[in-house]
């Protein structure tokens, strides 16, 4: 079971969804195909696959009707990926520089 929230890493940003429905709305099937999202976690550090499903059905068994979505699945049962789940987060959430007032830079 995903605990949220669900923390993916878009080689250089980072989404963060509050639920795994909310998630699988949110990302596209295109970008999923392209390898946008190299990798994704649970708030557990359980690592997770995005993936595109398929599902196809017939109508009157004549017409065929097709629908992909985007489907996040547990990789592992076992949360191994705490310490990548951490390093990920850090290198967005930090302490931010202090920023000088221009009249203190003029002193300098």
């Amino acid at each position: 079971m995903l605990k949220p929230p669900i923390v993916i890493d878009t080689r250089g940003g980072l989404l963060v969804f509050a639920s795994q429905s909310a998630a699988e709305r949110e990302l596209a099937v295109e970008d999923v195909r392209a390898g946008a999202y190299p990798v994704a976690y649970d708030i557990e550090g359980r690592l997770l696959r995005i993936e595109v499903q398929t599902r196809e059905r017939r109508i009157l068994g004549v017409f065929r009707d097709v629908r992909e979505s985007v489907r996040i699945v547990a990789y592992e049962h076992i949360a191994t990926h705490d310490r990548a789940l951490h390093d990920l987060l850090a290198r967005f959430i930090g302490p931010v520089p202090a920023i000088m007032p221009p009249s203190q830079k003029a002193g300098r």
